[in-house]
């Protein structure tokens, strides 16, 4: 990402990451991101070194001739995604992973890195990460713990509350092509080095986030229209537990079932689970008030699901309809959205309404012909 000054005494570095694999030779190092010389230059987060474990994190920087090694207590799993960021203040070096304060260590001075920037990558191609990376971002500023929980699941906007001290951000939705974009102001644009692959995100990013760090987790997210969406009865101990609102329309829309007329485009919610073992939830969304759909009979409303950004295919969420509620109990990492679609079929009994754009079906009541 060219040559970037992060020379100082305030520093924060942080990113989205997961494994594939971890390095099984001496020196055990994955570069995760940073500023990486070899020499007298040098603030980086990375995974392994000779005689560390390759699964732990690393951040390294240069002070006073030396290069200070902060090295986590907490090793990682592969095929699981973490959030890692590094933090300095001129005396103190901090490791969060998932938004907990993993270790620190004293370190008074001021460190020099003032050389190329990387991402997944640094000057020895024996240490490029095999995973995935996204949502990077980096602050000559000492984010608080408050705010890296904060922000850890949200795209950075000027009401961060360090965007003054943004330095380069790197939110890699590009999709294609051989380069990326620095979100910030500064134009540290990345360019592909070894022919690294897009794929399709599967973190928790959004506009909106409701953040939980503590069991037992309870979310809750209201819409300015009077919709709202929540999330209880977490189980699977998790690290963190998010509902997050994205206020628009997904990035990857995906294949929506057959019947669909309508999804809600100004919206779309999900839940995700960070850390713990299966976490699931019971998820409850409150329809009527959103404005998209207020004007249409509410019994055929729908509601929509899948895995996530990197999943394809929308499914019926074939929740539960009670009212003015949506429920679904039982979930595991998932993101929704709110449909119409004349698809129900009303048969004969007192009790059934006939909604604007239904199919009723017929019986003869002797000949059983329809």
């Amino acid at each position: 990402c060219g040559n970037i000054n992060l020379s100082g005494t305030a520093l924060t570095l942080q990113g989205w990451v997961k494994f594939n694999t971890f390095k099984t030779t001496s020196p055990y190092i994955s570069s995760f991101i940073g500023i990486e010389s070899g020499g007298t230059s040098h603030a980086q987060i990375r995974f392994g070194d000779a005689g560390q474990l390759a699964e732990r994190a690393q951040f390294v920087l240069y002070i006073g001739g030396t290069h200070q090694k902060l090295n986590s207590t907490t090793s990682l799993n592969a095929n699981e995604w973490y959030h890692i960021a590094g933090t300095y203040d001129g005396t103190t070096m901090k490791i969060y992973i998932n938004g907990e304060l993993d270790v620190q260590m004293s370190a008074p001075g001021s460190f020099t890195a003032n050389t190329q920037f990387n991402i997944g990558y640094n000057y020895a191609t024996s240490r490029i990460l095999d995973g995935y990376i996204d949502e990077v971002s980096v602050f000559k500023a000492t984010l608080s713990q408050t705010t890296i929980r904060n922000w850890m699941a949200r795209k950075i906007t000027s009401s961060h509350p360090n965007y003054s001290s943004l330095e380069a951000y790197f939110p890699l939705d590009e999709g294609t092509g051989t380069s990326t974009s620095d979100a910030s102001s500064n134009g540290h644009n990345g360019t592909f080095v070894s022919n690294p692959q897009w794929t399709n995100s599967e973190i928790p990013i959004g506009d909106v986030v409701s953040s939980d760090f503590t069991s037992p987790f309870s979310l809750m997210l209201s819409h300015p229209d009077g919709d709202t969406i929540w999330a209880n009865n977490i189980t699977g101990s998790p690290d963190a537990a998010f509902l997050y609102r994205v206020n628009n329309l997904p990035q990857v829309n995906g294949t929506m079932p057959s019947g669909v007329s309508e999804v809600d485009t100004s919206r779309y919610y999900g839940f995700f689970a960070l850390g713990g073992t299966n976490s699931t939830a019971t998820i409850n969304y409150r329809v009527t008030s959103n404005s998209k759909f207020q004007n249409v009979n509410s019994c055929i409303f729908n509601w929509y699901q899948r895995d996530g950004n990197a999943d394809l295919t929308w499914s019926n969420a074939n929740a539960s309809l009670s009212g003015n509620y949506y429920t679904k109990i039982g979930v595991g990492n998932s993101e929704y959205i709110l449909g119409f679609g004349a698809t129900a079929n009303i048969y004969p009994s007192p009790s059934q309404t006939v909604c604007f754009g239904d199919s009723v079906v017929l019986n003869h009541g002797s000949s059983g012909l329809t």
